[in-house]
């Protein structure tokens, strides 16, 4: 991604924008075409200029046509151990429905990875309006809390402790996605710290989300999810695009 702003308080008064591949054609762009539908009621952009993708936020027309003449391939990455089998046959039937329709899916070689936890279900289409080099999904329960709600690891003998001064949003750890690279170098480097504190004998609160929160506080998303692709329905009624299967338990 590339980055040239300026601001003067006003969405539309940025007159350069972050060029990131999932959202734009051109190397610049007004902010107020870039994100193509403004909502007034959500975060946008992050503090580091990364878009926040929201419901009605983007131009899916644009986007596919712009991902398919780049011939981009995404991969859907899902792992189902012991009892969790149950839940791969709705996750399979969901996502061929819904996931990434009109685009590439391959097993081998891939220009995106997507992963997602296998007790969810799509709901909706779940397009190329995710993609970007490294993404992340805000947390249902905690996207409009204030930092010291976020159930970061608090204890400093965790390789995934967070410090109480840092952090900007808390992430679920269900879907999350990037490049190829991107993937590995995050996944690499949570299995490397879960490896160090089980060796010490510890779990992070939260398992391997605690790890991947941890990551994103220090290595910034270049876009991020809003909450409507993993939405509960126990936090009220919206668009959502993916479902747990089950009751999800929160904190």
């Amino acid at each position: 991604a590339y980055l040239h702003a300026s601001y003067t308080g006003s969405v539309d008064t940025f007159t350069m924008i972050l060029v990131d591949r999932g959202f734009s054609l051109e190397l610049i762009r007004p902010l107020k075409n870039f994100l193509f539908h403004r909502r007034s009621d959500v975060l946008m952009m992050t503090p580091w200029f990364a878009p926040i993708v929201w419901e009605g936020t983007y131009n899916s027309e644009i986007l596919n046509e712009e991902f398919r003449q780049r011939n981009v391939t995404v991969g859907l990455s899902v792992f189902a151990i012991k009892k969790y089998v149950v839940f791969l046959k709705t996750f399979l039937e969901t996502a061929e429905t819904y996931f990434m329709v009109g685009h590439r899916r391959f097993i081998n070689e891939v220009s995106y990875l997507v992963c997602v936890d296998v007790d969810m279900r799509f709901n909706d289409q779940v397009g190329v309006e995710i993609l970007s080099d490294l993404f992340g999904t805000l947390h249902p329960v905690f996207y409009a809390a204030e930092r010291r709600s976020f159930t970061y690891e608090r204890r400093p003998a965790s390789q995934a402790y967070v410090p109480s001064d840092e952090g900007d949003f808390y992430y679920m750890g269900s879907i999350f996605g990037g490049t190829v690279m991107e993937v590995y170098k995050l996944t690499k480097k949570c299995h490397e710290a879960i490896m160090v504190d089980k060796a010490n004998g510890i779990e992070a609160i939260w398992q391997e989300e605690s790890h991947l929160n941890k990551y994103f506080v220090y290595h910034k998303p270049t876009k991020i999810l809003s909450p409507e692709y993993l939405w509960d329905d126990n936090l009220g009624s919206r668009k959502i695009y993916i479902k747990y299967t089950h009751t999800p338990v929160y904190n």
